[in-house]
């Protein structure tokens, strides 16, 4: 089947090596959420998911397995809502029940790096075929064409500055457009941001903090 594996919000600390052998062997990309600790991982790894559905909305999925919590991106959650006969497998360490696009049709309480150790040995390795390819090549020919966009423009705009800051690893975010231009044009390590209690206070006293 053509199926993504979705690293959502607070998903991992650390990646795993069971879940790079998971996805190797299934033969799916990772699609990975700003916040979810997963966006520095050497393969199957799809930067620019968000704007290769932006180019190609009508492409289809047959399975998706969700690890952690929300995305930041509208666009996956508004094309994942338009998919048909969609098998939705959510894993999460909480018990507390979790479906606000009412997508899930299996999930599992799990550690998120247990399920991946136990179910990792399980599968039979996949060859590689154009599913996985379509969404490598795709996102690496987005990663050129910006590169080439953010050398030619010099101006002060926010898409801009959060580019420029792509050699720093950790970051705190607000709510509005940075945590969403950041989701769009940042790959850094390690990333905070309140979803919820997002006011001014609430932003400063989280960043303190952490």
């Amino acid at each position: 089947k053509k199926g993504i594996i979705l690293l959502g919000r607070d998903a991992f600390t650390e990646i795993p090596p069971s879940l790079l052998l998971f996805a190797e062997k299934i033969g799916w990309p990772i699609f990975s959420d700003i916040l979810s600790g997963g966006r520095e991982i050497p393969s199957s790894y799809v930067k620019h998911f968000d704007l290769l559905l932006k180019a190609f909305p009508s492409i289809t999925v047959d399975a998706v397995l969700h690890v952690g919590d929300r995305f930041v991106s509208k666009t996956l959650e508004k094309w994942l809502q338009r998919q048909k006969d969609l098998t939705y497998f959510h894993v999460s360490e909480k018990d507390s029940r979790y479906d606000p696009l009412s997508l899930i049709t299996h999930s599992m309480c799990s550690l998120h790096t247990l399920f991946f150790d136990t179910i990792a040995p399980l599968i039979e390795k996949k060859e590689e075929d154009a599913w996985k390819v379509f969404w490598l090549k795709g996102s690496s020919s987005i990663e050129k064409k910006l590169d080439e966009i953010f050398q030619k423009e010099k101006g002060f705009f926010e898409p801009g500055i959060l580019y420029s800051l792509k050699e720093m690893e950790n970051f705190f975010f607000s709510n509005s457009m940075p945590i969403r231009d950041a989701d769009l044009f940042l790959h850094p390590k390690l990333a905070f941001a309140n979803r919820g209690a997002s006011g001014i206070d609430g932003n400063i006293a989280t960043a303190i903090g952490i």
